[in-house]
């Protein structure tokens, strides 16, 4: 018997490896997940509105709210 295209003989297991040396950062508002971040780097976030004053070294859009975020490197 020939094995089909999607057998499990024919597939390499993925190295995860590398999700142990991270954290995963979550959207303040909806707690979806943003980015990961280093184990030794530390982060804040922030829900950015209008005429806040927050100053943020990186930012983004959470792709399920729509919200702004900012980033802020502490570490």
């Amino acid at each position: 018997m020939i094995p089909s295209v999607g057998s499990e003989t024919n597939k390499k297991k993925k190295s995860r490896g590398h999700k142990y040396q991270r954290k995963r950062l979550r959207c303040p508002k909806c707690e979806y997940r943003i980015i990961d971040e280093g184990i030794n780097t530390t982060s804040l976030l922030h829900v950015m509105e209008e005429g806040d004053s927050w100053d943020a070294d990186y930012y983004t859009k959470c792709h399920n709210c729509k919200s702004e975020i900012g980033l802020k490197k502490i570490e």
